[in-house]
């Protein structure tokens, strides 16, 4: 009704009444049947009005045409050609390093073997008793001297020897580590020199651009996380948001049940009942006209059922009136009709 007959009547032609009042385009096909279609879905305001023709959201939020993330990157100007990471000083401590881890450990063994403490100075210091006590009485004052020796010597066994034997061992110990410890650094220093030099080189060639496209990969995924963002509002805006539900329910409260169903069906069935009416009482007319001459009024006599000689037999006359059609009946007491008792 609105696209055809409102529509032409007020502009003539053919096309949508809606899109030409909201829109300003006829063409466009927005019909009231698909926005109550689409409300007694559940879909939102913003999608079953078809509001993207007026306020265009998507373009809104198309950021990455006005921000150019890639081509701003692209103007960063990065020259590592000039970049030293393996400086002289640092090659000369590297080599250093591997000058000193290059120790003779067999020859700090040998040397370690050389030293020995073979003499029993508990021997020693029995001996000196003895002898200061032979000496005791030609010199009492070296007897006294001689028995100092003999205690100093008891005591350099008992704590400065222990303690020189325990430092020994230490140090073997701590030799065995460090040794372990250096082992292979020649190596090891010589893979670094490697290592500096050629991400040197790679840097002087290639740093530039490596940069640039660190820089893009990480712009990428914090594009993509805006993305996400920016597509939840948009699904939410055509979903969730201002769902049109109550545009159906006010729809259908007023013109479905109150309209037709109260007032509509309640006309139908009274004007179907005045049909069937009409339907019956035309052959009801019928038979009721065709039925008519049989409950005519007559008169009759209550007295005895004889004959009576003197009396005439009753007649009926019947006859037609002018003007009445086959089907009518019409009845006058004339000439020889039956006379009152």
């Amino acid at each position: 009704i609105l696209d055809t007959y409102i529509y032409q009547s007020m502009y003539g032609g053919t096309g949508s009444l809606l899109g030409k009042l909201l829109l300003q385009n006829s063409s466009h096909s927005f019909s009231l049947k698909k926005i109550l279609s689409d409300c007694e879905g559940g879909k939102s305001a913003y999608s079953a009005f078809e509001l993207s023709s007026m306020i265009d959201i998507s373009a809104l939020t198309n950021y990455s045409g006005t921000l150019d993330v890639n081509s701003q990157l692209d103007n960063i100007n990065v020259d590592l050609s000039t970049l030293e990471i393996l400086t002289p000083d640092l090659t000369a401590q590297l080599t250093d390093l591997k000058s000193s881890s290059d120790i003779n450990f067999t020859e700090f063994r040998e040397q370690l073997a050389q030293v020995s403490v073979d003499m029993n100075l508990t021997s020693l210091a029995s001996e000196l008793r003895d002898f200061a006590a032979n000496i005791s009485s030609v010199s009492s004052s070296d007897s006294t001297n001689f028995y100092a020796h003999a205690n100093t010597t008891d005591s350099i066994n008992d704590n400065e020897l222990a303690d020189f034997i325990k430092a020994m061992a230490t140090l073997e110990s701590k030799i065995d580590a460090l040794e372990a410890a250096v082992n292979g650094t020649s190596d090891t220093v010589d893979n670094t020199l490697v290592a500096f030099n050629d991400t040197q080189t790679y840097l002087q060639n290639n740093g530039s651009q490596t940069v640039k496209d660190e820089a893009k990969n990480y712009a990428n995924r914090l594009l993509k996380v805006v993305d996400s963002m920016v597509n939840d509002t948009l699904d939410a805006l055509e979903n969730e948001i201002g769902l049109c539900t109550p545009v159906w329910n006010l729809y259908n409260d007023i013109f479905v049940i109150s309209f037709c169903k109260y007032l509509v069906d309640t006309l139908n069935g009274f004007w179907f009942g005045v049909g069937w009416c009409i339907f019956f009482f035309i052959p009801s007319i019928i038979f009721a006209t065709k039925l008519a001459k049989h409950y005519r009024k007559m008169k009759h006599h209550n007295g005895k059922d004889v004959e009576d000689k003197r009396l005439p037999s009753p007649e009926v006359v019947r006859r037609h009136s002018p003007g009445l059609k086959k089907n009518k009946v019409g009845h006058s007491d004339g000439k020889g009709s039956l006379t009152d008792w």
